[in-house]
């Protein structure tokens, strides 16, 4: 339970401020024993410029400032290129009439940047600032941010961010009653005496192949037509002998004529 008082504690300051100050990108190059070069872009959370409210009203527009610095013991290359920085809603219960404040080249100070946020309607929301850079001198990259619970007009809920801290541990302890179910007699299903009905008299059908004794093409009386063609060439030997004992005849006969009207004479 301590526990879980000191996370909560912990969550509710750290969600006021942002990551602290960008990474230091000149190390890997640069040990400290070898020239000892850092770099930071960092956002100011504590600086008289920096202004930001908690707390407004719906329709009504307010001001955020916010101070930038460029520190740090880069040598000679000190500019970082391409500053800007974004302002977001996170739950957009308020608007902002640019998200982005362009700087460009900054060099080694402080730099300003300005939005206007309106609220739109009742809620707890997050304002949420980053920014970015790059040093072109081995195109080192830079990066801050920064964020401020805010209140818009009248909430009747709870602050989102109460829960969140207190759901995270929850969890973890769930998990292992889920593994209990996995015993659940999954194999229960196994019940295969379904295949019992695999014995079934379908395959007693097979007495089908009785229908085999098509086998009738045996008797084909393919020989039959052969026979036509035997009779033909008999027909035609008894025509053409016909024929022949025709011609013998009249032949004959005319030989038989001219012997007589020859013996006549």
């Amino acid at each position: 339970m301590l526990g879980i008082v000191l996370s909560v504690i912990l969550f509710v300051v750290l969600s006021t401020g942002a990551q602290g100050i960008s990474n230091n990108p000149c190390s890997p190059c640069h040990p400290i024993p070898y020239g000892d070069f850092d770099q930071y872009l960092d956002i100011l959370e504590i600086d008289s410029r920096t202004q930001i409210p908690t707390s407004i009203n719906k329709d009504e527009t307010l001001t955020i400032s916010l101070a930038i610095e460029n520190k740090g013991n880069p040598g000679i290359y000190e500019t970082i290129s391409s500053v800007s920085l974004q302002l977001n809603s996170k739950y957009d219960y308020f608007s902002v009439n640019s998200e982005t404040y362009y700087i460009g080249d900054m060099p080694l100070g402080k730099e300003f940047a300005e939005w206007q946020i309106t609220g739109r309607s009742d809620g707890y929301d997050t304002i949420l600032i980053r920014a970015t850079g790059i040093n072109e001198h081995g195109f080192s990259q830079f990066s801050d941010s920064y964020s401020v619970p805010i209140t818009v007009g009248s909430p009747t809920s709870s602050p989102t961010p109460t829960p969140t801290p207190t759901i995270s541990p929850i969890p973890p302890q769930t998990t292992p009653p889920t593994s209990t179910p996995k015993p659940t007699v999954t194999p229960t299903p196994t019940p295969t005496p379904e295949p019992t009905s695999t014995p079934t008299p379908e395959p007693t059908n097979s007495p089908s192949p009785l229908t085999s004794p098509t086998q009738t093409p045996l008797a084909t009386p393919t020989p039959e037509p052969s026979t036509f063609p035997n009779i033909f060439k008999i027909m035609l030997i008894i025509a053409a002998a016909t024929i022949m004992a025709i011609l013998v005849y009249f032949r004959n006969n005319i030989i038989k004529k001219k012997r007589m009207e020859n013996h006549n004479r």
